[in-house]
């Protein structure tokens, strides 16, 4: 509950209890107005944006209940040559394994260290770490972002408009990067493969082998386990079949039309092609070879591969 009465211009709101408030910020329903914040410090909601998600900043009385939305569904992920997470939240998470693309939906945050936007939708490319963030109509669109100053200290600032159309949210740590020749959905690999290296479903040795990467493989690092890192690969790194008959092609991709789908890792139903995942109605793949009846395809995101952190270098770079 609410301590203290609160006017419609307050920017840090003092509860009875914080149990269970999220310390990287999220979004409190006081009465009728729905509010953003960006953390907690002792009993106090710092960072706070008044009215959001089409509500109205308003006065609310001592003792008024303020109440959270629903436990978000969550994401994590590791950037590339990074030693912190990207963390996710909003009602709805959404996957694309054909481009590698999250999409955060409904009171969506995302968090890169002290860096956090806020936004009605938040579509975040796994690949290239690049960010769109957009409100509707009558949402507040929040970034708050802690950029590096000359001295290469960094300082925090924050900013908020209301805005009917998509902004282009860019990280920090991007803005000195050089541009690469590639396209712009392409992977960002800081890594590679040093040698012959097995991919298994799970950070064990002991767990399903799923396939092999040859030497020099270019791979994008999704997250980390103990000696271990999920790599994601590029296009026909690691080929997987399923029967060609469960799948439409269209434009760019193929989508899958039935639940429970076998991936193997042969094209054949023999003892020696693994089931290494299932497909469910309207999944899609990239389909890059095609066999007989069966279609290979590329690593969904959906099936993990882990390879031991001592068999991946630092890619070099040009200088």
């Amino acid at each position: 509950a609410v301590n203290g009465a609160l006017d419609a211009t307050e920017t840090t709101i003092t509860l009875t209890n914080v149990t269970n408030f999220a310390t990287c910020g999220g979004v409190v329903t006081i009465e009728d107005e729905d509010i953003s914040y960006s953390g907690v410090s002792g009993k106090d909601l710092t960072g706070v944006v008044r009215g959001i998600n089409g509500t109205t900043a308003a006065t609310h009385a001592d003792g008024k209940a303020a109440k959270q939305p629903a436990k978000p569904a969550r994401f994590r992920q590791r950037p590339v040559g990074k030693n912190h997470d990207v963390v996710g939240k909003g009602e709805t998470i959404e996957l694309d394994e054909v481009k590698n693309v999250v999409t955060l939906l409904g009171g969506a945050s995302l968090q890169q260290q002290q860096d956090t936007v806020y936004g009605e939708i938040i579509v975040y490319d796994l690949r290239s770490g690049k960010l769109r963030v957009r409100g509707n109509s009558n949402s507040v669109t929040q970034t708050i972002l802690a950029p590096k100053t000359p001295s290469g200290a960094s300082s925090v600032k924050s900013s908020s408009a209301t805005t009917t159309r998509a902004r282009i949210v860019v990280r920090p740590d991007t803005l000195d990067r050089k541009p690469v020749n590639t396209a712009e959905d392409a992977p960002v690999s800081s890594y590679v493969i040093i040698g012959p290296s097995v991919a298994y479903a799970q950070p064990s040795v002991d767990s399903l082998a799923i396939g092999q990467f040859s030497p020099n493989t270019p791979i994008v690092v999704h997250s980390r386990a103990e000696d271990w890192v999920r790599v994601i690969p590029p296009s026909g790194a690691l080929r997987l079949w399923v029967h060609g008959k469960y799948l439409t092609k269209t434009a760019g991709h193929s989508s899958v039309q039935a639940n429970g789908i076998r991936i193997r890792t042969k094209p054949s139903t023999d003892p020696t092609s693994v089931v290494v995942g299932f497909l469910n109605q309207g999944d899609q793949v990239n389909i890059i070879d095609q066999r007989g009846l069966w279609s290979a395809i590329d690593l969904p995101m959906k099936v993990p591969a882990w390879v031991l952190a001592d068999k991946i270098r630092a890619a070099a770079t040009s200088k």
